[in-house]
């Protein structure tokens, strides 16, 4: 019985040119397929497929690679800026048709494993690697609902894809071989699942044949795609990754134009070929995981502050050099701070003030991960003097001299975070239990203070009302602490401010605040609920507020707490009780 054709070049023209059947004689269209078989490759693709029936997805593609001796270079930096997790959408210029596709799935398959692509007709052919594809038709440049509705889940389940904008393989043009206009699909998907962006330079291009024939007829250049595949036999190309763009950077106020915005990204990928300034703002690839073992066994040498009811530890770690401990802690800051629209942009949020300072770290021993973590420096301990500029906060604010009692009796809060996989849990509670526990165990502590910020994700007019609510009710008698970069709110914005927030008490304002966010789809962020909720009256200040350059233009606002005016239900609460 003869094997069925994977690959079958006239059912294919059969379904998209049936009037190649019926207008045309019987011969002539005989003689076309016969044409178009051969420079199609077909009987050597199926014989190649047929061989290697055993293998699938990467395998295959890795042997067929290596059956016509085909390679693609990319250089180290390259291969940092492919994320090893999390949602992500490549995007890639399409000079090839084929091989470009069959390269970047088999390069990042390598990295990781969910990888899928959007398939042109041609790749719609390799039942073999169709695990790895989700259909789409460019030639008629209509989305099946199941395709938008895979890619869409699988960006859910933070998976990665590959698409190429252009939908189809790039031309020759007077200056060179590029793509065709971009389609804005791609940012579609990256807005509802706000992923970030990968650019992807291929430099290689195709026969002159095929562009000869593409400029004749071009629905044709799209069936000699196997030809363009098989007579690569020894080539290479060359592939440039850059750094990943969050959703957000790519949407510029300046920018009105969608079509504006598509021309940029493909102006800032082939900046990359050329090794051009690119356009929009980037992150690198969070660093690898630690060795959660390694983790542990540095967690282990800290000082135990307690156990929580559901069994997770609570350490005070010092972390005196870049060790496992400290750079995991970076990576998940990192994760976390990214999620919420900060983040230093870095591959791992770690400082010099992490060598000298101390983290509060809950763990859970279970499933051996650092659930969140807070940072702790003693002030008098870091800081003996103001002139020495030792404390974090000093890069974000200045202090006068009637500051000075911060020095003594004091701990400085900050970089806290609990990581996503945790959101929606006990966790932060539990972080300020593990405060609690400190202050039981370094009764001296009078005050607390630090940064606290509120996302750039929050529109203007939302950090005004906040920002506004929280020096109405909390500000302090006297302007000890002045950020390096105030927060500004103009006249005009405080008279519409002083009318919104009329209430004659803190519980009438933040109704209002509450309400005047949800128009928004915003909530109160919790550190400043829970910080403004945990003293009694003129036990919590906030000094001043500005804006961190260096934290994705996140709002600082800078508090202070007094640890003997808490709440008696909040300390019989937090202080003292863990296990």
């Amino acid at each position: 019985m003869q094997e069925k054709k994977i690959v079958d070049l006239e059912k294919a023209l059969n379904d998209k040119y049936p009037k190649l059947f019926t207008k045309y004689p019987k011969f002539i269209s005989n003689l076309l397929i016969g044409l178009l078989k051969k420079l199609f490759y077909e009987d050597r693709l199926n014989e190649f497929i047929l061989k290697n029936k055993d293998a699938r997805n990467k395998e295959i593609i890795d042997r067929f690679l290596k059956s016509i001796n085909f390679t693609y270079k990319i250089d180290n930096i390259s291969l940092q800026n492919i994320p090893k997790s999390g949602r992500i959408i490549f995007i890639s210029n399409h000079p090839l048709g084929g091989l470009d596709a069959l390269s970047l799935m088999h390069l990042i398959n390598g990295v990781r494993k969910d990888v899928k692509i959007l398939a042109n007709e041609f790749l719609m052919k390799l039942d073999p690697i169709s695990d790895m594809l989700i259909p789409i038709d460019n030639i008629s440049n209509q989305s099946s609902r199941e395709a938008i509705k895979s890619v869409d889940e699988h960006l859910k389940n933070e998976g990665a894809i590959i698409i190429f904008p252009a939908g189809e393989v790039s031309r020759a043009k007077v200056f060179g071989i590029k793509d065709l206009n971009w389609k804005g699909g791609f940012l579609k998907f990256a807005k509802k699942a706000q992923a970030p962006i990968v650019p992807i330079f291929v430099n290689a291009r195709n026969s002159s044949l095929f562009y000869a024939i593409s400029a004749i007829y071009k629905p044709l250049a799209g069936l000699l795609l196997g030809h363009e595949v098989m007579n690569k036999k020894n080539k290479s190309i060359t592939i440039k990754i850059g750094e990943m763009i969050p959703y957000k950077n790519l949407i510029l106020p300046e920018i009105k134009s969608p079509d504006n915005t598509l021309k940029l990204i493909q102006r800032h990928l082939y900046n990359i070929g050329k090794n051009r300034k690119t356009i929009f703002k980037t992150q690198r690839c969070l660093v690898d995981k630690v060795d959660i073992n390694e983790v542990y066994d540095e967690v282990l040498k800290g000082l135990n502050l307690g156990k929580t009811r559901d069994g997770k530890e609570i350490y005070l770690c010092k972390t005196p050099n870049k060790s496992a401990l400290l750079t995991e802690i970076g990576r998940l800051r990192e994760l976390t701070f990214r999620r919420v629209g900060e983040g230093t942009g870095k591959e791992c949020d770690v400082d010099e003030f992490d060598l000298y300072y101390e983290h509060l770290v809950l763990f859970d021993t279970e499933i051996k991960e650092i659930v969140g973590a807070y940072r702790i420096g003693v002030a008098n301990e870091i800081n003996p003097t103001l002139d020495s500029k030792k404390l974090y906060t000093q890069t974000l604010f200045s202090f006068k001299d009637e500051a000075k009692f911060l020095l003594k009796d004091s701990i400085e809060l900050g970089r806290s975070f609990v990581q996503p996989k945790f959101w929606g849990t006990r966790a932060l509670d539990y972080l300020w239990y593990g405060i609690g526990a400190y202050i039981k165990k370094f009764p001296e502590t009078k005050y607390m203070f630090g940064p606290v910020s509120i996302s750039a994700n929050y529109p203007k007019t939302a950090r005004d009302m906040m920002i506004y609510f929280y020096k109405k009710h909390f500000t302090s008698k006297k302007e000890i602490v002045v950020s390096k970069n105030r927060y500004f709110i103009s006249q005009a914005e405080k008279e519409e401010l002083d009318i919104l927030f009329c209430g004659k008490s803190y519980e009438e304002d933040f109704k209002i605040l509450k309400e005047s966010l949800a128009n928004f789809d915003l909530s109160v962020p919790t550190l400043y609920k829970q910080y403004s909720e945990l003293c009694d009256e003129g036990g919590v200040e906030f000094l001043d507020f500005g804006i961190d350059t260096d934290f994705e233009d996140c709002a600082d606002g800078f508090i202070l707490v007094q640890t003997d005016k808490i709440k008696e239900a909040k300390r019989k609460r937090y202080i003292g009780g863990l296990e």
